[in-house]
This record gives C-alpha cells, sequence and structure tokens, in this order.
C-alpha cells in the first residue's frame, strides 16, 4: 500500500506577507500551495533553503501567479510541475539545476523569462504551451540535452540566444 509522505518542514512566505505555503515532505517534494505572487528570493535566503540539496520535485499549486527569480537556481530538482495560474517564470528561476528532467507547464504561463532554464543539462523534451507569449534572452541556453521541442502557437518572441547550445534539436 501508498502511504502519505510524512511533512518534514513546513513555513509561510510570499510578496504578499505569507500568502504562499511550503510544505516539504519525506519524499523530498516541496509543494507550493496559496494565490497570488511568490517573488522574487535568491535560492539562498528561501525559508526552505536548510533543505535545498535534498528537493528532488516542486509542485507549484494552482492560484500562484509567478515564480520568482532565482528562487530554485542550482538545485538538485529533477520534476517541476507547474500550476495552471502561473503566468511568469522568472529570470534564472531554474539555472543551473543541471539534475530537472521535466518540466510541465501550466496552462497560462506567458512569459519564460531570461535565464529561466539556463543549464539545465538533463532537460530532453521541453513542451511549451499555447498561452506563451515571451521565450527570454538565454531561456533555454546550454540546455544540450534538449532532443524535442515544441513551441506553441501564441509565441510572439524568442529571445537572444534562447536556444544556443541545445546541440540535440
Amino acid at each position: 500500500a501508498v502511504q502519505a509522505a510524512d511533512v518534514v518542514a513546513s513555513g509561510k512566505f510570499g510578496n504578499d506577507g505569507g500568502n504562499i505555503t511550503w510544505t516539504l515532505t519525506n519524499d523530498n517534494v516541496l509543494t507550493l500551495t496559496g494565490s497570488g505572487e511568490m517573488g522574487s528570493l535568491y535560492y539562498t535566503e528561501t525559508p526552505w533553503y536548510s533543505y535545498y540539496s535534498d528537493i528532488t520535485e516542486v509542485i507549484i499549486g494552482d492560484n500562484i501567479t509567478d515564480i520568482g527569480d532565482t528562487i530554485f537556481m542550482e538545485s538538485n530538482i529533477k520534476k517541476v510541475t507547474i500550476g495552471n495560474d502561473v503566468k511568469t517564470i522568472g529570470s534564472s528561476a531554474f539555472s543551473w539545476s543541471s539534475n530537472l528532467e521535466e518540466v510541465i507547464f501550466g496552462e497560462s504561463v506567458e512569459v519564460v523569462g531570461d535565464y529561466a532554464f539556463d543549464s539545465c543539462s538533463n532537460l530532453k523534451e521541453i513542451i511549451i504551451p499555447d498561452s506563451v507569449e515571451s521565450i527570454g534572452n538565454w531561456a533555454f541556453y546550454d540546455c544540450n540535452g534538449i532532443e524535442n521541442l515544441t513551441i506553441g502557437k501564441s509565441v510572439k518572441s524568442i529571445g537572444y540566444d534562447a536556444f544556443y547550445h541545445c546541440s540535440k534539436l
């Protein structure tokens, strides 16, 4: 039988003074729930930083509207699920997360920020949904593991060197 994971740590943070709850379970999954803006935090300033190297999956719940700049930079995350109300993935949000293998985009992402997935060398496939309008400069720079790329029909701009050094494309 599958057992529910135990909570290791939890707390509140966010742009609106605690509008987002973070929960880390013993299966190394960080789940963010709540609503509104996450805001930008340098990854070493996140409230879960003492567990940072253990986190292998991040689930960003619906009703959260952004992923902050640099918040998951240089992580050991392997999988990210982005909620259906996230509109913006911030600059360097997941950059240099070389273990990242899978990103599931929500239905409302409009902007993939500069350097958002820079040097995520284990990404194999990226499906950018139809909601995305802008892919930032160097957004997937040096993601040399990407073999399959699907770009949604609403993309109006692709930034400078957005897919540079993606040698398998």
